[in-house]
């Protein structure tokens, strides 16, 4: 069956996700406890923490911190297997990728299962990348895009470094709504080219606190990637 998204059949997903989840670790209200147990009781099967790394404009980790941080997360996401699965994340800006990272630097990150890239749309044509590829391509966990315009150097900047687009349903950002508006033509047109090059998408709410999340935009959310987009498996 052809959608109007230009996959050639429906792909249907057994788990909700939300991979950009913050807590105490950065800036966020809540423990990891506290959203793992929220996940349990909302039914959400896939759940991310990507605190924020190395990140000069909000509370952050840095180097030393990320052992104890994933020893931390792998600990809850044995407590709530299978019911919930833990997905170990940073959120890392692109620019702090503009230095040499040391091969123990490397090691500490290929631990988690992913990282999201964050202001890419920043990053101007004349500026020297050589920095920021080297590192990301020495990372070997899966890695994405998050707050990013799906504009044409953004598309081809994904598929040549094989990372996924984050469906930010934050309202803070103008992507969350890509879920209310997804039958519109323009919106149509940008999730076809997401799809078009092969890019993965995943789902996140950007959530800072458990007290205003949103969990039935999430739900459409989930339902729109896994009807019409080429949705990412973080858990390998």
């Amino acid at each position: 069956m052809k959608t109007n998204f230009g996959m050639t059949e429906k792909k249907k997903s057994d788990k909700m996700m939300d991979l950009h989840n913050h807590t105490f670790w950065s800036d966020g209200e809540n423990s990891v406890a506290e959203i793992m147990e929220h996940a349990k009781e909302c039914g959400i099967g896939v759940i991310g923490i990507c605190d924020h790394f190395l990140a000069g404009e909000t509370k952050a980790l840095n180097e030393n911190d990320l052992d104890t941080y994933v020893a931390e997360l792998n600990k809850f996401g044995n407590i709530y297997a299978p019911a919930v699965c833990l997905a170990k994340g940073l959120e890392v800006p692109i620019f702090a990728f503009n230095q040499m990272w040391d091969d123990t630097l490397i090691k500490k990150v290929n631990k988690l299962d992913y990282i999201l890239i964050e202001d890419y749309n920043n990053v101007r044509d004349d500026m020297d990348v050589s920095y920021i590829l080297n590192n990301i391509r020495k990372i070997q966990c899966r890695k994405g895009l998050a707050h990013t315009a799906p504009t044409e150097n953004a598309v081809a900047f994904m598929n040549k470094n094989n990372l996924f687009w984050e469906m930010n349903i934050g309202e803070a950002y103008d992507f969350y709504r890509y879920v209310d508006e997804y039958e519109k033509e323009d919106v149509k047109d940008i999730l076809k080219k997401l799809n078009c090059n092969g890019i993965k998408v995943s789902i996140g709410t950007d959530s800072h606190t458990l007290m205003d999340y949103p969990m039935g935009r999430l739900s459409q959310a989930n339902k729109i990637v896994g009807q019409y987009l080429k949705r990412l498996d973080v858990i390998k």
